[in-house]
Formats: C-alpha cells, sequence, structure tokens
C-alpha cells in the first residue's frame, strides 16, 4: 500500500470590506490509498484538478468536478472520505457527507460556512481509497481498520463502514467467523444481527473464562490483527466461496511507548559452551523483552545462518532438524539447543547474529552473540549415548546404561559423578539413597528413576552436569510424555447468556467454551443433564442440509432442531443456539442448564456438573387483553346519551396499568342491517375519562339494531391490539303497539250511526291518546263516512278525540246490502295497525205481508234473532180482527215446532199463545243452537189457530196458517284459537316466511283471513315483514318492520322473519310476543320461537 499527500487550494480568498461580498477559501488535501493493488500513485495521475472552493460568508456551496476531479480507472472502486483528524481543520464549516464516491454527481457535496468572518480559510484533509480489480479478494470489498483511542478502550465498531462483502443477498447468505480454538466466534453479514456476539466486541479471556482488560498497562502492542475468514453458502447450506482476511487495530503510542525496542533487549554475559553433543541454552545465557508484548512470546530469529563448521541450533521436539528461530518461551523451558561440529579442532569463536521480533513484526537492532566452542578433552567424561526417556503421563522409566543414557571415560569412569544442574520441570529423579547424584553403576543397575508428576504436558528436559573430579561437562536431557486421556474436559469459559424474553442467542466460544489437555477441544462433547429447563431449549441450527432432515425442522431456508448434546465443534460452526420458550414474567428470570463435558476416550471421561445461567429480560411484547367477564357490548335506548361502563368496556395488560391503555377508534358506528341502513349515532368523550356513545336524532322504529364500532387497544410499550369490536343494542323506547278494540258496527238499512269509541277503541301503553292518528285507507262501498258532515276519502285522517266527540259518522246507502266494511290505519308513530270494520246491516220490513198457498191463505213472516239470544214476535206482523170473535181471544197454536230454538210465553216453553199475549210481548222466540258459524243459520215454526171455525182475517184476507221465518244472527263472542306447530328455522342474516304449518288461526264467529294479530314483543334479533302492498299502494313493503299482521297474510306467504342482528353477536335463536283478535276477543298471548 503506496501513500502520497497532496494538498492544493485557492490564493488569497479573503474578503474585501464594506458592500463586497465576503468569501472564503477552502482547502482540500488528498492522501490517497489504494488497498491490494499496483497503482502508479502520482500527482498528475490521481488527482486531475483540486483548486480549492470559495464560498460566500454564513452560505453553502455544492463541490463540483471543476474543483475536485479524480481519475478513476475503469473497474476500480474509489472513496473519499472527510478526515477528522486536524483539530484546527473545518472550524469555520463542514464538508459533507463525510464519506462520498470519487465520481461524485452535482449537488452531493457541500461545503456549508458557518457564518464566522475568522478564520479567513479553511482547510479539510481527504483520502482517497482504491479497490483496485487486481486485488485476490472477490468477496472482501471493503477491510478499513479499526482504531482504539486509547489504552483500556474499546475500538470503533466493526460494522458496514469497516468491512464490506460482494455476494447475491437474495440466493447466498454470508458468515464470517473469528478464527482460533479460544475465540472462534461467527458473524452474519447481515447488519441486523446485533446480539451476536454477546455485546459485539471481541474479548480475551481467561482459562477460567473470565473476560480479560482490554489492556494492562503496557502489556499489550500498538497494533493487532484479528484473523477472519469470510464464507459464502448458497441456498442448499453449502460453501461456494470462502476468503481469509486480517482487519487491523491499533492506537497511537503515547511518548514513552514510542522507545526503540532494542532499548529493552537485555543480552546478559555468555558463558563458553562446553564441548558437549548438546548444550542447552536457558535465561542465563539469552533473554529479553519488550514493552507491550509478553516475554514469552517474543522471537529469537537468526539474521544469518551459521557457516559449515559452525554447528546449528536444534530444538529438543526434534533435535535432527536445524532451527533458526524460536520462542523464548522455548529457551526459558530449556528445548533450544546448541549443536557443535562433530569435526575436532582447537578452540573456536561462533559468532552468530540475531534480533528479536515481538508479535507486531516490529524487529529489534540485530545483535551478535558469541559462543566458544572448546575441543573435546578425551579424559573428561562424555555422553556416547543420549536417546532421551519416552513415557505416558504419570508414570516412571528408569534411566539405563543400555537403553538410553551412556557415560564412558577413558581413565576414571568410576569417580564419574552427574549431578542435575537444571530442568525437571515436570518430574523428579529418584536416586538410590536419596543422594544429589548418581554414578553410571546406577545406571547400569537401573535404580536411577524419572518420575513424572502426572501433569498435562508433553515434555521435560534435565540439564544433567557430570564430572570425575577433574573435569565437567553439562548435557541435556530430553524427555518426552505421551499424554494419556484421564482427565476430563475442563470448562474455561462460562459467561452466561443476558437474553430477551423468547429472544434465540447463539452460544458462541465467548459464552462457552471447555478444553481438554488429552484430546481434541473441537470433539468435547456438552450433554445436558436433568433437571432440564423449562425456561429454554438448546438448539443445533445450520444451513446445511443434515443427514437426518426427517429430525429437523426447516424454516427459511435454515434447519434446526432441539438438541440434549452438541459438540465444542458445534460452537465454533456457529450451530448452537439458545432459545427462550418461557411464559411472559414482569421480572428477570434466571434460566440454568445443567450438563456435564464428555471427551472422546473410553469410556469418555466425565467433568463434574456444571450450569450455564441465562438472564432473561422481560419484554413487554404482551398485548393487551379483555378483562375478564367483560360483554362489549351495551344497551341503549333511543334518543339516551349512554356512558361506557367498566363492565362493558375494559382491557388490562400485564405490564400496563389499565388506566394508561390507549383506545383509538378505527372504524366509527354503523348499523350492521345493510336492508335498513339508518345513522349511527357518535362516540364523544363527555367530561374528565369518560366515554359515552349518542345514539342517533331519528326516529329508530319498531326494531332493536345492532350498531357495531372497531377499535385498537394499546399499551404503554407500543403493544397494538387491532381489529377489536364492540356492539351496541339500539333499543326503540316506544315499542308497545297500540291495543285495538273493534266491536263493529250495527245499522239499519239506509240509516245513519255513530261511530264512538264503543265501536273503535284505541289503548297505547307507552302513548299519549292525544298522539294517536287514524287514517282512512279503504272506504265503505255501501256507505259514506263522514267526519262532521264531510265525506272522508282514503288518507284522510282523525283522532281518538274526533271519536269521542261523536265526529265520525256512517250512513248506509240503503242498497238492501246487509254487510259492508271500511279500513283503518291507526298509528303511534311507530307503529301502524289497520283495522278491518265490519258493519252489520239490519234490512227493515217495509213490505205487506203476502198471502201464498192455493186452497187457504199462509201468512209469512220473518224475524231477526241473535245466536243463543230472545227475539219478541211482532204483534204488528200477526195483529188482525175477527167480526165474530173477540180479537184479543184469538188463539194461536204451534203447528210445527222450532229446530234451532223455542217459543216462549211469558219466558216458558208453549205450544200456544193468545193474541193479548201476544200484544203484551210475552211471546218470544229463543235461539238454543249454539253458534252458528260467522254467516248465521235459519229456523222456522207455523203457527195456526185452535178452533177452525175461527176465522182470521189480515186486510180483509182469511189466513189459514202462519209461517215464521228466523235468520239467526252470528254474534261475534268467541276468541280466535291460535295454532303454532312446526318449529321455525331461519339461516343467519338471511329470511324465511312464517307459514301456516308454523303460526295459524281460526275463529268460529269470524272469517279466518280477518284475525288480526299484534306483535307485542318485537324479535330480539331480527324483525318481521310483510312483503305485500300497503292498502291502497302497489309498493312492496320489504325491509319494513311490521307491528301486525293478519292470518290472510299469514296463508298468502307474506310475512317473512328477517334474521337482521348478527354481526358480533352470532345468535342461536329470537322470539316475539303476539297476541291474535277478531276485532272484539282476544286470544290469549303467545310466544312464538
Amino acid at each position: 500500500m503506496q501513500v502520497h499527500s497532496v494538498c492544493r487550494g485557492c490564493r488569497g480568498g479573503g474578503g474585501s470590506s464594506g458592500g463586497c461580498t465576503m468569501l472564503w477559501c477552502v482547502f482540500l488535501c488528498l492522501v490517497i490509498t489504494v488497498v491490494r493493488g499496483q497503482l502508479p500513485l502520482t500527482e498528475d495521475g490521481i488527482v486531475v484538478s483540486n483548486t480549492g472552493i470559495q464560498v460566500p460568508l454564513g452560505r453553502s456551496v455544492y463541490l463540483t468536478s471543476n474543483e475536485l476531479r479524480i481519475r478513476v480507472a475503469e473497474g476500480d472502486r474509489c472513496t473519499v472520505t472527510v478526515l477528522d483528524i486536524d483539530p484546527l481543520a473545518q472550524l469555520p464549516g463542514r464538508l459533507t457527507p463525510t464519506s462520498f464516491n470519487c465520481n461524485f454527481g452535482p449537488r452531493e457535496v457541500v461545503y456549508s460556512h458557518f457564518g464566522s468572518r475568522n478564520p479567513p480559510t479553511d482547510r479539510v484533509r481527504l483520502q482517497c481509497t482504491w479497490r483496485c480489480p487486481s486485488s485476490n479478494w472477490k468477496v472482501i470489498t471493503r477491510n478499513v481498520p479499526i482504531e482504539v483511542e486509547k489504552l483500556m478502550g474499546v475500538s470503533t465498531p466493526i460494522s458496514n463502514r469497516t468491512l464490506e462483502f460482494a455476494y447475491d443477498r437474495e440466493t447466498e447468505t454470508c458468515k464470517v467467523t473469528v478464527l482460533g480454538v479460544a475465540s472462534a466466534a461467527a458473524l452474519w453479514c447481515h447488519h441486523e444481527r446485533q446480539q451476536h456476539p454477546g455485546d459485539g466486541r471481541l474479548r480475551r479471556v481467561s482459562d477460567d473464562g473470565r473476560p480479560l482488560p482490554p489492556h494492562r498497562g503496557d502489556q499489550l502492542p500498538n497494533r493487532d490483527y484479528i484473523p477472519l475468514v469470510v464464507e459464502i453458502f448458497d441456498q442448499t447450506g453449502l460453501v461456494v466461496k470462502h476468503e481469509y482476511f486480517q482487519p487491523a487495530t491499533g492506537r497511537q503510542a503515547t511518548k514513552q511507548e514510542k522507545r526503540a525496542a532494542n532499548a529493552e533487549l537485555q543480552l546478559p554475559p555468555v558463558h563458553g559452551g562446553r564441548p558437549v553433543c548438546h548444550d542447552g541454552r536457558h535465561t542465563r545465557n539469552i533473554g529479553c523483552r519488550r514493552r507491550g508484548d509478553p516475554s514469552d512470546y517474543l522471537i529469537f530469529n537468526l539474521t544469518q545462518p551459521l557457516g559449515p563448521g559452525k554447528g546449528y541450533f536444534v530444538s529438543t521436539d526434534d533435535r535432527n532438524q536445524p532451527i533458526t528461530s524460536f520462542y523464548q518461551q522455548d529457551v526459558r523451558q530449556l528445548k533450544i539447543a546448541y549443536k557443535p561440529p562433530p569435526e575436532d579442532a582447537d578452540t573456536r569463536i561462533v559468532v552468530f547474529v540475531a534480533q528479536v521480533v515481538d508479535q507486531d513484526g516490529a524487529a529489534s537492532d540485530p545483535f551478535t552473540m558469541i559462543i566458544i566452542v572448546k575441543p573435546m578433552n578425551t579424559m573428561a567424561p562424555v555422553v556416547t549415548t543420549n536417546t532421551g526417556l519416552q513415557l505416558f503421563e504419570g508414570q516412571s522409566r528408569s534411566l539405563r546404561e543400555d537403553r538410553n543414557l551412556r557415560i564412558s571415560d577413558e581413565n576414571n569412569l568410576d569417580d564419574v559423578k552427574v549431578f542435575v544442574a537444571n530442568g525437571l520441570r515436570h518430574g523428579r529423579l529418584v536416586i538410590p539413597g536419596g543422594k544429589k547424584f548418581f554414578t553410571p553403576a546406577e545406571l547400569a543397575a537401573g535404580t536411577v528413576i524419572y518420575e513424572h508428576d502426572d501433569s498435562d504436558t508433553y515434555s521435560d528436559n534435565i540439564v544433567f552436569r557430570m564430572t570425575d573430579g577433574e573435569n565437567e561437562v553439562e548435557f541435556l536431557y530430553p524427555i518426552w510424555i505421551y499424554p494419556e486421556d484421564d482427565e476430563p474436559p475442563i470448562l474455561n469459559v462460562n459467561t452466561g447468556l443476558e437474553i430477551r424474553k423468547n429472544e434465540v442467542v447463539e452460544v458462541t466460544p465467548f459464552v462457552l467454551s471447555a478444553t481438554d489437555i488429552d484430546s481434541d477441544d473441537a470433539s468435547i462433547r456438552f450433554v445436558l443433564k436433568p433437571p432440564f429447563s423449562v425456561e429454554g431449549q438448546i438448539l443445533l441450527r445450520q444451513f446445511q442440509i443434515p443427514d437426518d432432515p426427517e429430525s429437523w425442522t426447516s424454516a427459511n431456508g435454515v434447519f434446526e432442531k432441539v438438541t440434549t448434546e452438541f459438540t465444542q465443534n458445534d460452537i465454533m460452526d456457529g450451530k448452537v443456539f439458545y432459545r427462550h420458550i418461557g411464559p411472559h414474567r414482569q421480572d428477570f428470570v434466571i434460566d440454568r442448564i445443567y450438563f456435564q463435558l464428555l471427551d472422546n476416550a473410553q469410556p469418555p471421561n466425565e467433568s463434574d456438573m456444571k450450569e450455564m445461567i441465562i438472564k432473561v429480560a422481560p419484554v413487554d411484547d404482551q398485548l393487551p387483553y379483555l378483562y375478564p367477564g367483560t360483554t362489549l357490548q351495551m344497551d341503549v335506548d333511543e334518543f339516551q346519551l349512554t356512558e361506557f361502563k367498566r363492565k362493558v368496556l375494559r382491557y388490562t395488560d400485564d405490564d400496563t396499568d389499565d388506566r394508561d391503555l390507549r383506545y383509538f377508534v378505527t372504524v366509527p358506528p354503523f348499523d350492521t342491517d345493510a336492508n335498513t341502513p339508518m345513522a349511527a349515532g357518535t362516540l364523544g368523550a363527555v367530561n374528565h375519562r369518560k366515554l359515552c356513545f349518542k345514539p342517533p336524532s331519528s326516529e329508530l322504529g319498531l326494531v332493536p339494531r345492532i350498531l357495531q364500532f372497531f377499535f385498537d387497544v394499546q399499551d404503554t410499550s407500543g403493544n397494538l391490539l387491532t381489529n377489536q369490536r364492540f356492539t351496541i343494542l339500539l333499543k326503540p323506547v316506544d315499542n308497545k303497539p297500540p291495543v285495538i278494540t273493534n266491536g263493529g258496527i250495527n245499522i239499519l238499512e239506509d240509516g245513519i250511526t255513530i261511530i264512538s269509541t264503543d265501536n273503535l277503541d284505541v289503548v297505547d301503553p307507552d302513548t299519549d291518546s292525544k298522539d294517536l292518528v287514524f287514517e282512512v285507507k279503504e272506504t265503505p262501498l255501501h256507505g259514506i263516512l263522514k267526519l262532521d258532515e264531510d265525506p272522508m276519502e282514503a288518507g284522510v285522517g282523525f283522532t281518538i278525540d274526533d271519536l269521542a266527540k261523536g265526529r265520525i259518522s256512517y250512513t248506509n246507502l240503503g242498497d238492501d246490502s246487509t254487510k259492508d266494511t271500511f279500513v283503518i290505519d291507526v298509528t303511534d308513530g311507530v307503529h301502524h295497525v289497520p283495522i278491518k270494520m265490519n258493519v252489520n246491516v239490519k234490512s227493515v220490513d217495509d213490505e205487506v205481508p203476502q198471502l201464498v198457498g192455493v186452497t187457504g191463505g199462509v201468512l209469512v213472516i220473518s224475524i231477526d234473532v241473535e245466536e243463543n239470544s230472545e227475539a219478541t214476535l211482532s204483534p204488528d206482523a200477526l195483529k188482525a180482527t175477527d167480526p165474530d170473535t173477540d180479537d184479543m181471544l184469538l188463539t194461536f197454536t204451534l203447528d210445527k215446532a222450532p229446530i234451532e230454538g223455542l217459543v216462549l210465553r211469558n219466558g216458558q216453553q208453549t205450544t200456544l199463545f193468545t193474541q193479548a199475549e201476544l200484544q203484551a210481548g210475552l211471546v218470544q222466540y229463543r235461539h238454543t243452537g249454539g253458534e252458528v258459524g260467522n254467516i248465521g243459520r235459519n229456523d222456522s215454526f207455523s203457527l195456526m189457530l185452535t178452533d177452525g171455525t175461527e176465522q182470521f182475517l189480515l186486510s180483509g184476507n182469511r189466513i189459514d196458517k202462519i209461517f215464521v221465518d228466523v235468520t239467526i244472527l252470528p254474534v261475534d263472542s268467541e276468541p280466535p284459537i291460535v295454532v303454532m306447530g312446526a318449529p321455525f328455522e331461519v339461516l343467519e342474516s338471511d329470511k324465511a316466511p312464517i307459514l301456516p304449518r308454523h303460526l295459524d288461526a281460526t275463529d268460529i264467529d269470524t272469517e279466518d283471513v280477518d284475525i288480526m294479530c299484534m306483535i307485542l314483543v318485537q324479535p330480539k334479533n331480527g324483525y318481521l315483514e310483510n312483503i305485500s302492498p300497503a292498502p291502497g299502494s302497489e309498493k312492496p313493503r320489504v325491509g319494513i318492520p311490521v307491528s301486525s299482521f293478519t292470518i290472510r297474510d299469514i296463508r298468502l306467504g307474506f310475512i317473512n322473519y328477517m334474521q337482521s342482528v348478527h354481526k358480533g353477536v352470532e345468535p342461536r335463536q329470537d322470539q316475539f310476543s303476539f297476541q291474535c283478535s277478531d276485532g272484539r276477543n282476544f286470544a290469549p298471548k303467545l310466544i312464538f320461537l
């Protein structure tokens, strides 16, 4: 990466005084950075123009390509970033945005001046960054270093401003993983994923899982690198691309830290080496330290290899392989040895040049170290066999002359003694008698034993010093320890989780991790143990198609299953998740997952019981809900302003006080019956925290209406319960129909009668009589209705007061018709009840008696009698004289008795009577035949004189026989008989006719079809309609509720029940009460179900 700085700007740029425009000059300084490419960076090749800009006082000016133009080759990606590192820059104004494309367009970049007159110029530093197509990266398109401002500080976030990846977001998934067993954490490329890992920061942890502080004084370097790998998965979960990279992080060093590394280098005096096979170098010979780096990880690097005949350095881990670099930790552990050349020679000096390299790659100044190689003393003890010792951890093994360690001496082998000079860090040497040394003879006997301390180590070293009393030689004896899998895994990270309710969080290595000195950490198994959690589940989630997909569930391209066992490798692969499934609570909940660690030994080593603690924070994600017992229904009387009570409208919430819940009316009140729409009223707040319903001002009519409105309920956390429905049953106040008394009219032929309240009367329990109105619907055919002296036509109205004052009359036209009818409608403003008035016309006997027969005279007379009543024989019809006898002494005898009744004399049945008794009105005909129906019956009887010598003369004619014709007139004295039969059913929101099989009525003395039924209590969930036209109209009455109907309407199928009340109430049955009448007599009140 090459960096060049190019600064240009306008000159002068001051401002003039007075009325001149004040101009400020802005200088743009560029820092050019190329990422992973070879681009010739010259001012002429990169910056085409950089003239600066002039900005009026307090104004803004857009930057154009005339002031700043950067050459960008095809395929290159170039970004300009405003650097905010100069405290004197951008004081008088600001250049925005802080990052923009090198090929910026017009009106994209603007400099705004803040209005201050000083300073007169501004200088803005810009950084141009190229990403050239020659880069080997295909997925990684941005890799900007992150910064830590100070010691003990936290770096800037790793976000899309520092890392950017190129992949198809519709068909591919991106995952970033931190490399390394102790810190392998997966980071998903989607920016909305905030919970992973933990709080979004990378941390170092100690062996027991506790987070280490980010800085400890001078123990950390100024630079660090995070090894990452990015993987692109296709929709099947297969990796199609992966790239490794290392974002850099660093901080500015303090003045004290800027000291040179070689000033910290410590080179203790070098002791001359003895002519031995291997000479162990340790901290007495060489050591160094560097501020900011752990000393064990400093690297000694030989800058020039030792020449031929000068020997070489080896590691005890592989003594046959020369090395040119090693850690200081290896020196401390006696693993580094110098192997002198095998050639015999005089004393010589071996000089090598080395330098120390820290973890940042910074190197110290080269330094020189001297090794003095002396010639071999043939009389000194010498190690002829040194194969080292191999054993399993915790074992003991003898040092034997014939196997691993042989010592020889040319002249005095028996005087050779071997002492331990150094080493034995992981074991001890057992020498017979507890001596400090051993002899070659004890080696030959195998009594010198090395015992390992059973620690989890792989090697140990012993520096022996042997002497024969005259010469001393030091040599290194290596020991290799083979681990034995006898230790359970150790939990080294267990920070627990802090999550929110119902959240799914990945269990990363920062949260849970284990290690095992004896086996591969990746194969460590985590096995859940009872008691199992009821608050959460451990999940395995992956993009790859599993081997047993039937035991997994798939959603959004991710396979998952609940598990009770997982491995450390699953954790490192980002497959282990914790999902909270517990119920809603208002306080924090502590969940515990109990588990054991198992390795892959046979049988596996098990750890003691462990627990992972999850702290679950409550989340108010619960919707408000209806308070138990709340009906969400209210009955309202028409015209009555009604307050909503808590018992009908109340919601509650587990986390919010009921008084803080907010209600939003989304759909105003509306009528649910589409057949008869009406104004639905309004909601209004009355006084403090009160909600009322104001019904419509229009008349409701007969039938209750179902009004509804919809609303939402929201708690203080914004949880919104939507589409709630409230039902209002709007009931009519005037709901009782008028009660009719219809006595009919009896009139003589060609007569006049006053229609009084005895003939027609109306009583309404909830309406004042003065508000009742009568209206003529059909006029009589054989008479005239008059109001005072004015004839009444259809449509003319009158009141009950007019009836009471005798202003309404009926005049018969005298056309010999015995019956007449007319129809009157009475209403209380809501109910309309038709009344059919029957007129019985009695004929006047104005014809002279007629003689019938051939040989003798027969007199025919007629009388009318009401059923089950009496009629007196008129003396005028039988009045006659006899020239020879006193008229009063004439005696009539019953020749033929009547069938339907009796002839009475003075109240007693008789067969004869005198004319004197007839003249006194003592002779009657009594009907005893019972009900005669609605059309009446006829009866007859005949009379004759008791003495045949007597003569009965009528108008000079001799009368031999009298025939009496009796007309029995019906009397309306019996109430109708109402019959309800088959059950009535109707579909919700539909209509069905009420037919005679459901309801019918008969009356023996009234035409069945004229029976009127009054609805006393209207249905609650619907209404009755009469689809026939009203009297005098041709328009059908569909959809209009009625309060009465006739049996004629039932038998003709005109009466329907309309199920109109159903939205929000779901009724299962309905009923109405009614009473039928023939106009005079009332049947019992009944309920129609």
